[in-house]
């Protein structure tokens, strides 16, 4: 059989092949293309993880909140709340208790923070705040409005009533707390403080004495939260409150919101003697400044567990979006 004949029954065979060589044929073609397929999956699904773990990383980074930066947050928080409430007034009723401005000097005791407070759940029902001296009030009220913020920002599901009774070692519907009370629990906690720093609490001890200088009177009615911490100047040592139903003092009126600044000096036995500048010193009376840390890293381990519940959920959906993008178009 000569060359040409050869070529043109090979091109025949080739043209009409056999069923078995199409299935080999179709089967080669398949496995090529798997193997390209795996490929490029493998190659594209490597760009993903590099790129997941970045941004992984990077949310990460981004959601990470310690106690310290809760701690900064609460002392910004509070800071900027009562330098807005200086200046407002008790009232003589139980009206007008929003207006800054509406007042009634020296009698009535009617505030929005009594009224707040007794809303808040901390107080057992039926506990008279509104109409109360109310300087504790106070106290309590920035300390629960600024919670109550912090965990609206954070979208927590916490009681910010219970917390705030927690920072104060209070039992949540209990009793009300009057400052001498106060002041029992947390000498009993440990929790005296030698420094007025940001976000303590402060109680002020009045001794009357007589002419002889004997013990008459010992009685602690007044306390504020430390807005700004202690410095020294001139020997002596001061820092700035918050203060509500501030007592009289020269040229001002009683029972208004006010930002002081307190100075003392400690004495021998190492008390805080309070020192008004602007005032006769008077021989019957002794003023002790008593400073107390409160326990905030009851309440921000309390916050931090929730922030990382939300941040580990976020982390899982953004993870998904990543990978899975169609899904979530």
């Amino acid at each position: 059989m000569n060359t040409r004949r050869i070529f043109k029954l090979s091109l025949k065979n080739f043209l009409k092949p056999s069923r078995t060589s199409i299935i080999k044929l179709m089967s080669a073609l398949s496995a090529a293309y798997l193997l390209a397929s795996q490929s490029s999956f493998a190659q594209t699904n490597n760009n993903v993880d590099s790129i997941n773990v970045n941004n992984i990383e990077n949310i990460n980074q981004q959601n990470t909140i310690t106690i310290e930066d809760l701690q900064e947050e609460f002392n910004d928080e509070t800071f900027d709340l009562s330098s807005s409430e200086v200046g407002y007034g008790e009232k003589y009723k139980n009206a007008n208790l929003d207006d800054k401005n509406a007042f009634y000097n020296g009698g009535g005791d009617f505030t929005k923070y009594g009224r707040d407070i007794e809303a808040s759940g901390m107080y057992a029902k039926g506990q008279k705040l509104n109409s109360s001296w109310w300087c504790k009030t106070y106290v309590d009220w920035l300390l629960y409005q600024t919670i109550s913020k912090i965990i609206k920002k954070y979208d927590l599901n916490l009681d910010a009533a219970e917390l705030t009774c927690d920072l104060l070692l209070q039992k949540k519907g209990g009793p009300v707390i009057r400052v001498s009370q106060m002041c029992e629990k947390f000498e009993k906690a440990g929790l005296v403080a030698e420094t007025a720093e940001q976000g303590d609490i402060v109680a002020i001890e009045k001794i009357q004495l007589d002419d002889n200088g004997i013990i008459i009177a010992d009685d602690i009615t007044h306390t504020a939260l430390v807005v700004k911490s202690e410095q020294t100047r001139n020997g002596y040592t001061y820092f700035f409150i918050g203060e509500g139903n501030s007592p009289n003092a020269k040229g001002e009126e009683k029972g208004k919101v006010r930002r002081s600044g307190l100075f003392y000096k400690k004495d021998e036995q190492g008390h805080n003697i309070l020192y008004d500048p602007n005032a006769k010193p008077n021989p019957n009376e002794i003023q002790i400044v008593r400073i107390f840390s409160l326990p905030y890293e009851i309440i921000f381990n309390k916050i931090l567990e929730k922030i990382n519940i939300n941040k580990e959920q976020t982390t899982n959906i953004e993870t998904s979006k990543t990978l899975y993008p169609a899904q979530f178009k």
